[in-house]
């Protein structure tokens, strides 16, 4: 499952729709609650784990993308 797939799947969209301008801020169903649920999954599809300051962080595709980066998993 590629990131886009992963964080559509979550957000309940096309991965289509979600691209590098993808954010908490510009889709509606980026919630609190979502967000956790994108950690999880991130967490389990790339054995990886965050901690709370990067959570924070991860609140676009692009952040993401750099906190992946930062535990060496290219996506």
């Amino acid at each position: 499952m590629t990131l886009n797939e992963l964080i559509a799947q979550v957000l309940r969209d096309k991965p289509a729709n979600i691209t590098d301008g993808t954010s908490r801020a510009t889709h509606r169903r980026w919630d609190s609650f979502a967000h956790v649920e994108i950690v999880v999954q991130l967490e389990e599809a790339y054995a990886v784990k965050f901690t709370n300051s990067e959570i924070e962080t991860m609140t676009s595709v692009p952040e993401i993308r750099t906190a992946l980066a930062s535990k060496g998993v290219a996506v």
